[in-house]
């Protein structure tokens, strides 16, 4: 009910102070006594319209209702006055106006027209019964209040919805769109504050705690004023609008999700991984949390793979890197959604009451969680959490990251079956391209001794030769023929390992004596080249026996023997073989030309090469490594490489330890091989000093790079590396930078620094090196460093 409505319903509403002058009166009132309102207020009430024989039974009335002896409810009548003279007969009901020390400071009064001229004036017909009917029954809240914020009356709808008001915390927001937030009753007052202060506004409220029972009220507060224009009361009216709300809010998902939608099916990204960051940063926007994940599942193995985390996974929990893979045992709670196959939502995360929070460690400050499961089959799942939204987590966020995600889902299979599509595509390509280049290659290196061959028989035949010309002439037919047969011979091998016509033949063998002969046989080949090969052996003659096939233990050992002494022009070969806890492990290291990143994964297959033109120049069709690689399965092994354009490469062929035919002794840290990064670019101070780590009894692999972004690229591609040895000077990047980035992903790495300059030291234990050591360096005291950190 409007100011408007109740200034003129047919009851005089009239407001007096304690010495009866008029404060109010509504629009009715001053209708029946013939006067403009502002012509009223102000005027005493009992002199100026109270009948003369009246005036004393209303002062007695009024005296005894300040009193307290008559109720507030008890009716009285008496005759007012108009202003044309005419006696009205009026029935009152009075109540008192108190201010905040319960001190009377006035009357209301509820008067009706009980004369014949209320028939003139009740042109609306409703009788003051229907009204309170009307007010009773309604549907809308209405209430009043005054201005020390007590009820003046309320209807039963307004008291069953805010019964329980002054018990419990409300939530208002000034706009049907604006952010819900959690405010007290005394917040409440403050809204009620603003409408004391004659402001005319609404308010959108909702009640209770859960989201199935929450109701929205649209709020509408009037202030009502004097004729001071002063407000002495608010009325309140409201209108349920919870169905309206609902459907505003789901429009409004519908739409955030909708746009996340097409933001993501229009994302040009790289790859799956890039995809899953952007639709989490989406999903943490339409449920405004402050963090969250995204993890694979699948049920063969239990193991749960990090697919995308934000900043602040990483920053507050014990995952650190998108590599990260956990067995479900390690996810805790978060693991029950896999098991259980059932969102998990909690609004007071309590670690004592929800159990254990598996890889989500005690750093993590967790308040609010909500994680759902998308099933993509029986044994695949894709996992979403977010934590820490302002509110409390609903159904509706549940429904909506299972919509996004599944959605997403759907795309992500679409962009994995097109990069899919594309990648077999492109190896299409390339195999045609390898088939194209190897049948050129082959052509190339059956025609060169072919017309060798041919050309000296044709001058072997020429009579007018002489004897020891023809003498050179057979040798250089014979050395053709030769290469010609390691051709064919190369063909039908790649051919029988296609066909698994070849079968490894197992023997005993004694790995030592195996690796000394090869040696010997490789020793005089690298002498030529004026290259130096060394030979790493890890165990005594009685402990190196194993099973296995020996012409192909010798084939492997001749391809990656026999590339390296083709592609190393300078330094050294070094072969043979160590251990590790699970494998033996042989191993060839050259400082050759090296094999480019990108290439490396693809020389060991049939008819590849890293560059054509090179091993054209240098002989060879490019099928030694897929040989090798073919005789290592067959063998119960596999082969890599590790290798660094221009820099050299080596190569490792793992077999289990199972090949060996005596009991080995217990594993232990003597047999581990650590990795060692010496980075200087002076190539004798390298090789002073691989030599002197050569000669300490540790087993390691000792790598090498020439400028500082080379070795900080080397140990992000090897976390495992034991210890760097760093210069300072050098080009691209100097080494108290390169340290600085090294110590800051890496602090567990041990790094030392060694440098001419004695003046940089402070330098370099700033940037976190971890120890100094200066030029010239002192064999002994280096050994004795270096000793510290293996």
């Amino acid at each position: 009910m409007s100011a408007y409505q109740l200034s003129n319903i047919p009851y005089i509403l009239l407001s007096l102070d304690t010495e009866w002058n008029i404060m109010d009166i509504n629009d009715y009132g001053a209708l029946l006594l013939e006067y403009e309102k502002k012509d009223i207020i102000g005027n005493n009430w009992v002199t100026n319209f109270i009948d003369d024989k009246d005036r004393e039974n209303i002062m007695f009335v009024a005296n005894n209702l300040v009193n307290g002896e008559l109720s507030d409810c008890d009716t009285q009548t008496n005759n007012i006055i108009s202003k044309s003279g005419k006696h009205l007969l009026i029935s009152w009901k009075n109540t008192l106006i108190k201010d905040e020390y319960k001190k009377v400071i006035g009357l209301f009064s509820l008067g009706e027209l009980i004369s014949e001229q209320k028939l003139f004036f009740n042109q609306s017909s409703y009788t003051l019964q229907f009204l309170q009917y009307l007010f009773d029954t309604s549907s809308w809240l209405l209430a009043s209040i005054d201005k020390y914020y007590q009820y003046i009356s309320f209807n039963q709808s307004y008291q069953q919805i805010l019964g329980e008001l002054f018990k419990k915390s409300i939530n208002i927001s000034d706009t049907v769109s604006a952010d819900e937030q959690n405010i007290t009753i005394t917040q409440f007052y403050s809204h009620l504050k603003k409408a004391f202060t004659n402001q005319h506004f609404h308010q959108i409220i909702k009640f209770g705690e859960h989201e199935n029972e929450f109701k929205f009220f649209d709020f509408e507060y009037i202030p009502l004023v004097n004729f001071r224009h002063q407000v002495y009361s608010v009325l309140i009216i409201a209108k349920d609008i919870s169905l309206q709300m609902q459907d505003e809010r789901a429009l409004r998902y519908t739409n955030l999700r909708l746009e996340s939608l097409q933001r993501i099916s229009g994302r040009q990204v790289q790859n799956v991984n890039e995809l899953f960051d952007f639709v989490l940063q989406e999903a943490l926007s339409i449920s405004n949390s402050e963090f969250g994940y995204i993890f694979s599942y699948t049920k063969k193995n239990d193991i749960f793979f990090l697919k995308s985390g934000s900043i602040e996974l990483f920053h507050r929990t014990a995952i650190k890197n998108y590599s990260a893979s956990y067995h479900i045992s390690e996810m805790g709670i978060f693991g029950e959604v896999i098991r259980e196959k059932s969102v998990l939502m909690i609004n007071n995360f309590n670690r004592k009451e929800n159990g254990l929070v598996g890889i989500f460690n005690q750093q993590a400050e967790i308040n609010k969680l909500l994680v759902v499961p998308v099933f993509i089959s029986e044994h695949e799942a894709i996992v979403i959490g977010v934590a820490n939204k302002r509110e409390n987590y609903s159904q509706a966020d549940a429904q909506q990251l299972d919509l996004l995600m599944s959605n997403s889902w759907h795309i992500i299979e679409k962009q994995d079956l097109y990069q899919q599509l594309k990648l077999a595509k492109e190896e299409s390509e390339n195999a045609n391209k390898l088939q194209t280049e190897f049948l050129q290659n082959m052509s190339h290196e059956i025609r060169t001794p072919l017309n060798g061959i041919n050309g000296f028989v044709e001058l072997l035949a020429n009579e007018n030769t002489s004897k020891e010309r023809k003498k050179q002439f057979v040798q250089i037919i014979q050395s053709s023929s030769n290469q010609l047969m390691i051709i064919i011979e190369d063909l039908l091998e790649i051919s029988k390992l296609a066909t698994k016509q070849i079968e490894p033949y197992m023997e005993d063998i004694n790995l030592n004596d195996l690796v000394i002969k090869i040696y010997t046989k490789f020793e005089i080949e690298a002498k030529k080249q004026g290259l130096m090969v060394y030979l790493n052996k890890s165990l005594p003659d009685e402990k190196a026996i194993i099973l296995a096939d020996e012409d192909m233990l010798n084939r492997i050992f001749d391809v990656l023997l026999g590339n390296a002494l083709k592609f190393t022009h300078k330094g050294y070969i070094e072969f043979g073989y160590s251990l590790s806890s699970e494998n033996l492990i042989l191993k060839v290291k050259d400082t050759g030309i090296g094999i480019a990143t990108e290439k490396q994964a693809i020389i060991f297959e049939r008819f590849a090469q890293e560059d054509g033109s090179l091993t054209r120049s240098v002989g060879g069709l490019g099928l030694g490594l897929a040989i090798a690689r073919e005789y290592a399965i067959l063998l119960n092994g596999d082969i890599k490489v590790e290798s660094i354009k221009g820099q050299g490469s080596t190569f490792y062929v793992h077999f289990p330890l199972s090949v060996f035919k005596t009991q080995l002794p217990e594993f232990s840290s003597e047999n581990i091989i650590t990795k060692i990064l010496v980075v200087d670019d002076v190539e004798t101070n390298y090789l002073y000093l691989e030599q002197i780590l050569l000669d300490i009894q540790t087993k390691h692999e000792i790598f090498h790079t020439i400028n500082g972004l080379e070795a900080v690229e080397f140990v992000r591609n090897n976390p495992e590396t034991k210890l760097v040895i760093m210069d300072i000077v050098m080009p691209v990047m100097d080494g108290i930078s390169a340290t600085k980035l090294i110590k800051q992903e890496f602090p567990h790495i041990p790094v030392i620094i060694q440098t001419a300059y004695l003046t940089e030291k402070e330098r370099a234990i700033q940037a976190g090196c971890d120890e100094f050591i200066s030029k010239p360096i002192s064999l002994s005291n280096f050994v004795k460093k270096i000793n510290i950190f293996l």
